[in-house]
C-alpha cells in the first residue's frame, strides 16, 4: 500500500514539474537591444521618423522609428530637420522570443538623433515619393 502511495506520489511530482517546466520554455522572453541607422529623412513629424537607409534592385530600404518621449538630438532641434536631410539615429529595439518561435521585433523607438548634413536639394512636392508630415 505504501509503495503504491509513493509510485503515485512520484509520478505526480514528475508531472507538475515537467508542466512547470514546460510553461517556463513557453513563456515569451524579451531584451532591448541598442542599434543605429544612418540614412537620408524620408519622413518627420514630432513622435516619427523614417530614415531611407539604402537602395536593393532601385527599391528604396526604409526604417519606420517612433521618437521616445526623451528622443535627444545632436546639431539641431527635431523641428530643424527635414526631408532628405542625412542623419544618423541611435534606436532600441525590443525583441521578443519565447519558446520554439523565433524572435520577432515589437517595438523600435528612436534615443537619440544626430544631424549629419542638410539636404543638397529639397525634394519636388509633386513628384516626391517621400512621406509628408501633416504637422509641418
Amino acid at each position: 500500500m505504501r509503495s503504491a502511495r509513493a509510485v503515485i506520489f512520484a509520478v505526480s511530482l514528475a508531472l507538475l514539474l515537467g508542466s512547470v517546466l514546460a510553461y517556463a520554455a513557453d513563456e515569451a522572453k524579451t531584451r532591448i537591444v541598442t542599434k543605429e541607422v544612418s540614412g537620408e529623412i524620408g519622413g518627420i513629424s514630432s513622435n516619427f521618423i523614417a530614415v531611407v537607409y539604402g537602395y536593393a534592385g532601385g527599391i528604396a530600404q526604409e526604417m519606420a522609428l517612433n521618437m521616445a518621449k526623451d528622443v535627444r538630438t545632436s546639431g539641431r532641434k527635431v523641428a530643424e530637420i527635414g526631408l532628405g536631410d542625412i542623419v544618423k539615429v541611435i534606436y532600441e529595439e525590443t525583441i521578443e522570443t519565447g519558446g520554439d518561435q523565433k524572435p520577432r521585433v515589437i517595438k523600435r523607438e528612436a534615443k537619440l538623433i544626430e544631424f549629419q548634413r542638410q539636404a543638397s536639394r529639397k525634394p519636388d512636392e509633386e513628384t516626391s515619393t517621400t512621406l509628408v508630415s501633416q504637422e509641418q
